[in-house]
């Protein structure tokens, strides 16, 4: 069982952000990926400002952003806000757009430690695995889009913009001579239920990677235990493991099978979904999944036969 120590939700949000797992290890492709060790090491160095943070109301910054903007635009913003109130870093810019003759490119993050400049990308993904394979062109989101393959491509170009012309012309203007580009995703992966006792990570994933199950709509019925609770969450409540009073939210068997079809129904989406369990007063995240309608989730080449 895996404990949320903050009460805030978007202060547990900031530290998922900062200290949970990558989604992928280092690798040749991407060599300024940092792993898991390092977001370990920042989640320590940083703790006590976070528990700070959570003994008072949360900035206005982080309030809300999640159901006011989309899942990646407000990933983008907490880390934002990390690096520009971190007691550890200087934020120098965010968002920074690149053009010569057109747009080049954009710079996520500028920031400094101590020791040096760096060039930062960000993601946050939720893949689902086709196959159980260890291709990356298998493992794709919840609605059959935006495989990891095409993601470690975009990353790759983004991080090598530091060395176009215009990148490093913008980047003067800046009084800023070189960065070192890095990289961070985070995430989760998630297998077929049926595959969980058997399953098989993406090539380069990290062997502490975030995981969870998925299933069919027409398998719900079959996987949906009628003694377990479970919730229904939506993309604002991705991040961080749920860990909350009782709530009216929480479903159970055949009500659970049945608010998560009438959800895909009326969306036309994968629907998330979470099991808990009462721990000490709370209802505490046990495992998370997807519900994923068929027909969206097998628009591709790359699909599950069963």
């Amino acid at each position: 069982m895996n404990k949320n120590p903050f009460y805030h939700r978007e202060i547990a949000n900031l530290a998922w952000i900062i200290g949970s797992s990558s989604l992928m290890a280092k690798s040749t492709l991407l060599p300024g990926l940092k792993d898991s060790a390092w977001f370990r090491a920042q989640y320590q160095l940083h703790y006590s400002w976070l528990k700070e943070l959570d003994s008072s109301t949360p900035p206005e910054e982080l309030q809300h952003t999640m159901t006011r903007e989309p899942l990646g635009k407000a990933f983008e913003r907490h880390v934002g806000f990390w690096l520009r109130e971190s007691p550890h870093f200087t934020l120098h810019t965010q968002n920074l757009q690149v053009s010569a003759a057109q747009t080049v490119g954009e710079f996520d993050f500028i920031f400094s430690d101590n020791e040096r400049t760096y060039h930062l990308e960000v993601a946050c993904k939720f893949y689902l695995s086709k196959a159980n394979g260890t291709d990356w062109r298998q493992w794709v989101g919840p609605n059959g889009i935006d495989s990891l393959a095409e993601k470690m491509d975009a990353l790759q170009r983004q991080l090598e913009l530091s060395q176009h012309p215009a990148g490093k012309a913008a980047l003067e203007k800046m009084g800023i001579d070189s960065v070192e580009p890095i990289a961070m995703i985070k995430g989760y992966f998630f297998h077929h239920y049926s595959d969980i006792h058997r399953a098989t990570p993406p090539k380069g994933a990290s062997p502490d990677y975030n995981s969870g199950w998925w299933v069919y709509e027409d398998e719900l019925s079959t996987f949906i235990s009628e003694t377990a609770s479970y919730l229904i969450i939506p993309k604002s409540e991705w991040l961080a493991n749920w860990h909350q009073p009782d709530h009216e939210r929480i479903l159970y068997g055949a009500r659970c099978v049945e608010e998560c079809l009438k959800q895909i129904e009326t969306t036309n989406s994968a629907v998330g979904l979470v099991q808990l369990i009462q721990d000490n007063g709370l209802w505490v995240e046990l495992s998370r999944g997807f519900v994923v309608r068929r027909k969206l989730f097998q628009r591709s080449n790359q699909s599950r036969n069963s």
